[in-house]
């Protein structure tokens, strides 16, 4: 066989490699156990970019010569590489490349190992999807009057990422978001890039493209959405933490929390991704514990510290657990709302510090039930706990048409005390469960 250049070039890992597979060359695994022969380099090579070394580009045999742990040599006996036209070959090869100055240096052959997607066996591909038609989930969590509880079950990996009718229109406004408003929606430590890494290659290289084959692609280094017509890169070494929690930013509506244990028991946020947060600034929380991010919410001490925490530590790698959240919001239907005050503070004097604010009229044409689904899961190499928001609004007229406004209006009621104050109840609550619990129509309750 035999490959023709007419340049030296420069191909980005792994495209080299695998096109050298595709084209009948010998499997790295096999040939690095072959220990001796003669080198013989040429006057073109090829630079691997991404283990910053040069590959050779040999005639009919090669020396193995040593090389970093964590690579191992290639050899590539059975190729000649002459000088004639690479145009032709990089096209049908799917080779990315650059011009670069010849070289007759004797040079080592080697790469840095990256291992194929592995199948996703347990993610149910939705074949033939048209998410344009897919209704959003209709979360209804008030009914349970459950208030603060963990309240979690079991969930299937299937269901991690969810894709609905209005994917595009909040895809373009977390671009926006992201763009304008960055340091609200991504952070990150240090410390996090392992798990930065590891949840990147879980969505957009096995969760993604294989739950909805339609809609994203993976091919050798590139990912595609063939909704936005985006594509970002997926040889992750050579990605910075920023561009991976862009890219998960800009491709799923969840917002993504790591809470990585620090080796002595805690689970601490080291990293996010969080375009649609509500009353939380995430930066703020950098390095906080799960009982320090949750110390303003009334009873979490008492009644879910202990139990947070056990469950963190007891869960297991590639379990997935749900869990639903709901609030109120009162002032139209932005989802980011990082500095918004959506929460009151349950130890101020009621009379005193709601004085005002009861004053206040409620617009019910801009006010909407909140719901969060959390999603929570253990990375199986960093261990990490992945904390995973995906936001609703639903507006309140619409609730009190499905027949739901009693049920909301009781919930809403049985809050205990501190509780309803951090929920803001104070504001909201007589003008908005009246109006839910009447069946006249009228569209204002005072």
């Amino acid at each position: 066989m035999t490959l023709v250049l007419s340049a030296a070039v420069r191909i980005r890992f792994p495209a080299a490699i695998e096109s050298l597979l595709e084209l009948g060359a010998p499997h790295p695994s096999f040939l690095s156990t072959r220990s001796s022969s003669t080198f013989l380099a040429s006057a073109r090579h090829v630079s691997c970019s991404r283990a910053s070394v040069p590959m050779a580009v040999t005639y009919a045999t090669a020396r193995v010569i040593p090389t970093p742990a964590n690579a191992y040599p290639v050899a590539v006996p059975h190729l000649r590489l002459m000088s004639t036209t690479w145009e032709a070959l990089a096209g049908a090869a799917g080779w990315e490349g650059e011009t670069v100055k010849p070289s007759n240096e004797k040079l080592p052959v080697f790469v840095v190992p990256s291992a194929p997607p592995k199948p996703v066996n347990d993610v149910e591909p939705l074949h033939g999807l048209d998410y344009r038609h897919i209704e959003p989930n209709k979360y209804r969590p008030f009914h349970n009057k459950a208030h603060v509880k963990m309240g979690i079950s079991r969930m299937p990996r299937s269901e991690w990422i969810k894709i609905d009718q209005k994917y595009l229109e909040r895809i373009n406004r977390r671009k926006f978001l992201l763009q304008n408003e960055q340091q609200f929606c991504i952070g990150s430590n240090p410390d996090s890039r392992p798990a930065i890494e590891e949840l990147y290659e879980e969505i957009m290289i096995n969760q993604l493209p294989t739950r909805f084959p339609n809609m994203f692609s993976v091919k050798r280094s590139t990912f595609t959405n063939h909704v936005t017509g985006c594509r970002y890169s997926v040889d992750i070494r050579r990605l910075d933490e920023t561009y991976m929690l862009n890219a998960l930013a800009e491709n799923v509506e969840e917002d993504f929390y790591f809470m990585c244990p620090d080796g002595d028991g805690e689970y601490r946020l080291q990293a996010y991704s969080s375009c649609f947060p509500q009353g939380l600034l995430s930066s703020s929380k950098m390095g906080l514990s799960v009982r320090e991010i949750h110390q303003p919410v009334p009873g979490y001490e008492s009644r879910l510290g202990n139990g947070v925490d056990k469950h963190f530590r007891r869960m297991e790698p590639g379990t997935f657990v749900g869990r639903l959240n709901w609030s109120i919001q009162t002032d139209g239907n932005e989802l980011f709302r990082p500095l918004a005050k959506n929460t009151g503070d349950p130890d101020a004097p009621g009379t005193v510090a709601n004085a005002a604010i009861q004053r206040e009229i409620i617009d019910f044409d801009k006010t909407y039930l909140r719901c969060e689904h959390h999603t929570l899961t253990c990375l199986p190499k960093t261990k990490t706990i992945m904390f995973c928001v995906r936001s609703y609004l639903t507006p309140i007229k619409q609730i009190r048409g499905e027949g739901h406004g009693p049920a909301l209006a009781d919930a809403c009621d049985t809050m205990p005390e501190k509780f309803g104050v951090y929920k803001r109840r104070p504001v909201w609550g007589d003008q908005l469960c009246g109006w839910l619990r009447d069946d006249t129509g009228n569209e204002t309750i005072l």
